[in-house]
């Protein structure tokens, strides 16, 4: 895996000698990263620019994953080696307390990741139905409330991204607005 994360300069580095993979296809080409993102796919890279090999390889776009469990600094490294260039940090329903204090326990860790960024929280819960709540712990599954939908947010100091939760359950409809008014995505099961 190559990351131009890291190439913050506006002329950027140039990948070249690998097989482009595009929505029309697998191709010939030279992807430029600049700013850490791709700026430009073309047929050949241009005289003297700054270039790196992957000759034999496949480059595409780096993949961001929305559901990985575990602790980021283990994920960070796994999901890099799978193609993940960031994700997000998944956990499920667990009672009130607790989860605010794995979310806070997320903050705490100042560590360094060595791989993929980890761009956020996604909370898989725990306002879900525990009749289509899968292996989760259905014991930890509620009704949503509006209000600690806000400590939780809270609690992840404004790193919330990704919330599943049940619409047709109690609360549901007005969580998803509160989510909605605070741009976090959700996924509705």
């Amino acid at each position: 895996m190559i990351s131009g994360a890291g190439d913050r300069t506006r002329a950027g580095l140039w990948i070249v000698g690998g097989k482009l993979v595009t929505p029309r296809g697998i191709v010939n080409g030279v992807v430029q990263i600049a700013y850490g993102r791709i700026a430009a796919i073309r047929r050949t890279a241009p005289r003297g620019a700054r270039t790196i090999s992957a000759r034999g390889a496949y480059v595409a776009p780096g993949f961001i994953d929305l559901h990985l469990w575990g602790a980021p600094e283990t994920v960070s490294r796994d999901a890099a080696r799978g193609g993940a260039t960031a994700f997000l940090t998944t956990l499920g329903p667990d009672a009130p307390r607790r989860l605010l204090q794995r979310l806070d326990a997320l903050n705490v860790k100042r560590v360094t990741l060595n791989g993929a960024e980890c761009l956020g929280v996604h909370l898989e819960g725990p306002f879900l139905n525990p009749a289509r709540g899968g292996v989760l712990r259905k014991s930890a599954m509620r009704r949503a409330s509006v209000r600690e939908l806000a400590r939780l947010a809270r609690a992840a100091r404004g790193r919330l991204r990704l919330m599943t939760l049940a619409p047709e359950r109690p609360g549901g409809i007005a969580a998803i607005r509160w989510c909605r008014r605070r741009g976090v995505a959700r996924r509705h099961f």
